[in-house]
Formats: C-alpha cells, sequence, structure tokens
C-alpha cells in the first residue's frame, strides 16, 4: 500500500523510518521552508495544492500531534481516503514491530485457523496485507450496528476483501486494535491493542525498573538550556555536587564548566537523530545515564551500551497527565522538561529545582536568544498553553505525593512553580 504522509515532523520521519521511503510517494508540508528542500529521503515534499494536482488517489497518513486542522481541511475538500496516526490506539512502536520482525514467530500466530482484525487504522490495514501476503485466511470484524466510512472506501478500492459480523470458527485470534470492538467469545484468542502496544516495550521497561526510588528523599537540579543559565551556577552544582538531571544541547556548557549532569534526557526525535549523527556529541555524555524517548526507534538498532534507557512517550495532544510509573510510560507535555521532572519524581527525589527554565522562548525557535548557547533550532515551535497546562499537572501530582518543585530560574516568565533564589540554596 502506497500512501501520502501529512507532516515532515517526528512523527512523520518515523513512519517514513517504519514503511520506508518506497511505500511513500510524496510527503505533504505547510512549512514553505521544508517544501524549498524538495525531497527527503528521496520522497518529494509538496504542497496541499499538488497533492490534489497529482497525487488525490492515495491514502494520506496524518501525522502531527494536532490534527484536528488537517482533518477538517481534508473533509472541507471531501477526501475520504486519510488515516490519523495519533488518534490511533496502535502506537507507532507495534507498526515498527509489525514491519521489522518476525510478527508470526512474536505471537504463535501459525496455530491458527483464521485471523480476525477489528477496528480500522493503519496498523489494522497494513496487519491485513501482511497476513494476506502470508497465505492466512483473514477476516475484517465488524458488527453489522458499527459500519465504518473508511472501512467501506478500502473495501471499494479493493485494498480490503473479506469482511464479517460474526466469528466463524475456534482456534483463531482476534486483534482488538482499537479501544471499542469487542469479542464475546471464550473459543479465541484475543490480541488487545495494549498487548500489541506493550510488547515492544518489556526489555525497556525492565531496565528503568532499576531507576525507581533510586535517589529517594534526595534533591535535584533539573538544568534546562533557556537563556538564564550561567555557567558560573553550574559550576556551584559542580562545587556541591549535586544531582542533576540535564537535556537536549546541553553539551554546549561542557567547554565553559567542569560540570556535568549525572541524568541527560532527549525526548524529541528530532533532536535523538542529532544525536545518533554527531560522534563528538555522543563522546560529550560517555559514562552518563541517557534517557531517550521511543520518538525515533531506528536509534535503538544501534550497538549501544548499558548506559542508554529507551522510555515509551507518550504523544497525546488532547488530554494533559502526569505519569506514576516512568517505566510503563512517560507523557510528553510538549516539552522534554516534562519528562524529567516525571524522572525525577520516578526516581524518588523529595525536592526538584529548575533552573534556565525561562518559558520565554519566541513561538518558532527563530531567535538565538531561546537558549543560552545562541543558536537557531530551525522548525520547531513551542505551544505555551499546553506546556504551562503541563507543568500545572506536574504541580498538582507532585503536591498530592508531598514533594516540591521550586523554580530557582534566574529570571524568565514561568511563575507556576515557587520561585526561590539560586544563591540561598547553597548558604
Amino acid at each position: 500500500m502506497q500512501l501520502v504522509i501529512w507532516g515532515l515532523g517526528t512523527n512523520g520521519k518515523n513512519i517514513i523510518d517504519t514503511l520506508g521511503n518506497k511505500n511513500i510517494v510524496a510527503i505533504i508540508e505547510s512549512n514553505i521552508d521544508k517544501i524549498a528542500e524538495g525531497y527527503y529521503d528521496e520522497i518529494p515534499i509538496i504542497g496541499f495544492e499538488t497533492y490534489l494536482e497529482k497525487y488525490k488517489d492515495y491514502y494520506i497518513v496524518v501525522t502531527p500531534m494536532k490534527y484536528q486542522e488537517i482533518e477538517n481541511k481534508l473533509k472541507d475538500y471531501n477526501i475520504e481516503r486519510y488515516f490519523i496516526q495519533n488518534r490511533s490506539a496502535i502506537r507507532l512502536s507495534a507498526l515498527f514491530e509489525l514491519r521489522n520482525k518476525d510478527f508470526v514467530e512474536i505471537y504463535n500466530l501459525r496455530k491458527c485457523k483464521e485471523y480476525y482484525i477489528g477496528g480500522i487504522n493503519l496498523f489494522s490495514v497494513l496487519l491485513y496485507e501482511y497476513l494476506m501476503k502470508l497465505g492466512y485466511r483473514v477476516w475484517f470484524y465488524q458488527k453489522n450496528n458499527e459500519k465504518s466510512l473508511l472501512l467501506e472506501i478500502l473495501i471499494r478500492d479493493e485494498i480490503i476483501k473479506n469482511v464479517c459480523e460474526q466469528i466463524k470458527s475456534e482456534n483463531s485470534i482476534f486483534f482488538q486494535t482499537d479501544n471499542h470492538v469487542c469479542v464475546d467469545s471464550d473459543d479465541i484468542t484475543i490480541i488487545s491493542s495494549d498487548m500489541l502496544n506493550r510488547n515492544f516495550y518489556t526489555g525497556w521497561s525492565a531496565d528503568l525498573k532499576r531507576f525507581k526510588n533510586c535517589h529517594k528523599g534526595e534533591r535535584v537540579f533539573i538544568v534546562a538550556t533557556g537563556p538564564s543559565l550561567q555557567m558560573s551556577d553550574l559550576d556551584i552544582l559542580y562545587k556541591y555536587q549535586e544531582k542533576t538531571i540535564s537535556m537536549n544541547f546541553i553539551f554546549h556548557a561542557f567547554e565553559k564548566t567542569k560540570w556535568k549532569p549525572d541524568y541527560y534526557v532527549a525526548s524529541d526525535g528530532n533532536m535523538i537523530r542529532e544525536f545518533e549523527k554527531i560522534e563528538e556529541l555522543r563522546k560529550n555524555f560517555m559514562g552518563i545515564h541517557k534517557f531517550m524517548s521511543d520518538n525515533y526507534l531506528n536509534f535503538w538498532k544501534n550497538d549501544l551500551d548499558e548506559t542508554y534507557h529507551c522510555f515509551r512517550q507518550i504523544q497525546d495532544s488532547e488530554q494533559v497527565r502526569f505519569s506514576e510509573d516512568f517505566s510503563e510510560k512517560v507523557f510528553s507535555g510538549y516539552t522534554v522538561t516534562y519528562a524529567c521532572i516525571q524522572l525525577a519524581v520516578y526516581m524518588g527525589f523529595k525536592e526538584i529545582y529548575l533552573i534556565g527554565c525561562d518559558f520565554n522562548f519566541s513561538k518558532k525557535f527563530d531567535s538565538p536568544n531561546d537558549h543560552f548557547y545562541h543558536v537557531i533550532e530551525k522548525n520547531y515551535t513551542f505551544d505555551y498553553e499546553f506546556v504551562g497546562k503541563s507543568y500545572e499537572k506536574a504541580k498538582e501530582y507532585t503536591k498530592m505525593q508531598n514533594i516540591k518543585i521550586y523554580n530557582a530560574t534566574r529570571g524568565g516568565k514561568l511563575e507556576i512553580f515557587e520561585r526561590i533564589n539560586f544563591d540561598s540554596l547553597f548558604e
């Protein structure tokens, strides 16, 4: 199945990595600078008008977390052939597993007579294609009162051919790929969306559990990279051997101070791609525990040592949540600082101090004054409203756990957390 990807952000690039560029015919972008680049991984980058002219017969995969405006635009143009990746109950890691591992062996599928799939999304359609190519009998299960317009279109296009309203035989597997379909039967094995999502993370989750309460009752400084960050403050943290967690491009400080963080966090897929690409960057973090999200799954194919730890990041643009178990899932919050706070809570720290957390970016990160290292980061946006809600959720959750978060940043505009003078912490 050849597709058009909408959006060349982290999620879009991950879809391309997973499916391969041979299966992607074009990438729709609204960013003029990206369109001007012409190609990504040999795939043409186009505007929406070009899609209407040349690619309208292809199905679109909408990849941005905030997809509502895009979906409304597709509806305005009567475009029905599309998947909303962020709305699917099946996360990208399960799709990665389907395309890059022996899915038959993982789930012991050869023992079954027939396979049934419930729920219409990109994963379920590719799963159907995968099993059909292996010669199995595969059906899309749809109750009579749960008709799907997208399924009807897939049938009309002859992408899906087998549909049923009841399970026909025993000794079968039912893949429940959304949160709505359920089957009342003791005669079949049900592989739920939760099982599909969790299977990929079993080893990584076990690895993360050793950090549970490893700093119980201690204090920690989360070092962000805002323009207020001073090298003299890092020298103080080094002098007093304070526990620290930092992030992203903090390595720009290393030539100016002896300090280095105890823990490093990267949650954005583009940041992890940079980390993979620059050998000198990786050398700067030798011996430091590095926590990186699954937002760039190809990174974890590399030969990595025991200081690298993968966490499952949940990107949810509609609901703000705080993780009660970092080893199972971490909520995006639209900022890596939020992941750092969740890690600090998981490690058992009772006092969390933020420094360099100015909350004062230019909206598109297009100013050299956005960070202490004065480098423009193109193609990023900062959602103040959602990040603010995330910080409020962190404040609410930590208060219930008797954990204090203080803002020790010099200046800035973050007023959600109680302010405290950085210098007073070392008197």
